[in-house]
């Protein structure tokens, strides 16, 4: 039961900044766009399914913010996606929506194996290696 004043744990990924775990007065996915700025176009990009996602501005290359990270998809028309702007990295208590009615998904405290997975996406030597690639599939498609 969530009561006012509990704290979940979020990793909060500022442009040139490292990452950071930050305690949160929050209880679901969508509030915790707030960390990054009032009224973004929110948008969930799932990490590892049903239970770490990303929350991103979409709307951040539009607006002009700054590369903060590369990330590799599975999408083959973008395979390599360019994150822009201050994210926030959230764990989620899985419901299935089509077995219960919900408002949105609520907070759970990152974990250890959270913090590891970020540190390897957002390793310099693997964001080197993904901006490569990057800048190979644009020239190609010239």
């Amino acid at each position: 039961l969530y009561m006012k004043g509990d704290i979940m744990k979020v990793i909060v990924k500022e442009v040139g900044k490292e990452f950071v775990v930050r305690d949160i007065n929050c209880k679901y996915r969508n509030e915790c766009g707030d960390l990054i700025e009032k009224n973004i176009t929110k948008e969930y990009v799932t990490i590892k399914d049903k239970e770490l996602y990303m929350v991103v501005d979409e709307d951040g290359i539009n607006k002009n913010l700054s590369l903060n990270f590369l990330l590799l998809t599975n999408n083959p028309f973008y395979p390599i996606q360019i994150i822009a702007g201050d994210v926030v990295f959230c764990r989620i208590k899985w419901e299935n929506p089509w077995e219960k009615e919900l408002y949105d998904f609520e907070l759970d405290d990152i974990t250890e194996e959270d913090l590891k997975e970020v540190a390897e996406l957002l390793d310099v030597k693997y964001q080197r290696e993904l901006a490569t690639q990057y800048f190979e599939i644009n020239l190609q498609k010239r």
